[in-house]
């Protein structure tokens, strides 16, 4: 698989896209936060994450995610039995 390098544009057009939910990645930064610091980290981050690219590393902070299990409701003509 190849990856092409990212522009600080391209990760600003991608952030503003995502939805506003209440999940939070494991800093605690919510979607509408990043929202809102996007323009002040987006040149940064285009440097950190083509230097990845690059070097095909990644850092284990960059592969940790919040996984968190939520019950779904059962329909209504499924008894609990």
């Amino acid at each position: 698989m190849f990856l092409r390098p990212t522009t600080s544009l391209e990760i600003t057009d991608i952030v503003r896209g995502f939805k506003n939910k209440k999940a939070s990645d494991i800093y605690g930064m919510s979607t509408s936060l990043l929202k809102e610091v996007i323009l002040f980290i987006a040149q940064p981050l285009c440097v950190v994450l083509n230097q990845c690219i690059e070097q095909g590393l990644f850092p284990r902070e960059l592969k940790r995610a919040k996984v968190r299990a939520e019950a779904l409701e059962r329909p209504k003509h499924i008894s609990s039995s």
